[in-house]
């Protein structure tokens, strides 16, 4: 079963990167020796996922507990009260999310969150380390 969900997650892995890509966010990919996929961002992409890393530790979405297809469809945790800014802030989230087609998907939208929370300039995508990867030619 492990392994099932190992191969289920590196699949997804690569299908959120070619979102990324169809979605204009990215305009390359690129699999250095080291492991891992580097993306290449775009202007809009980095304006997107630098906003949303914003996004990100606002709403907890980090957290293991939260549902990350339900935040995206507006349904915020019972008992939080918050300001029309930080449900703007919701609505780009669910907004995004919506564009690269992930909206449904708590995998993906879990490596998405993993991917722009961690993200800096160079940041490789390597959610999945383990998995190996062929080099380029």
């Amino acid at each position: 079963m492990l392994e099932h969900s190992f191969v289920k997650a590196a699949g997804r892995r690569d299908w959120l990167a070619e979102q990324l890509l169809r979605c204009g966010w990215i305009h390359a990919v690129d699999t250095p020796p080291e492991g891992g996929v580097k993306l290449y961002w775009t202007p809009l992409g980095d304006r997107r996922s630098l906003l949303l890393k914003r996004v990100i530790p606002a709403f907890g979405l980090n957290w293991p507990g939260i549902s990350l297809v339900k935040f995206t469809s507006g349904d915020f945790p019972a008992g939080t009260n918050h300001t029309e800014n930080e449900r703007a802030a919701a609505r780009y989230w669910s907004a995004c999310v919506g564009e690269l087609k992930i909206s449904g998907d708590e995998l993906a939208l879990r490596m998405l969150v993993g991917l722009i929370g961690n993200r800096s300039r160079d940041t490789l995508f390597s959610i999945l380390k383990d998995r190996p990867l062929p080099a380029l030619n």
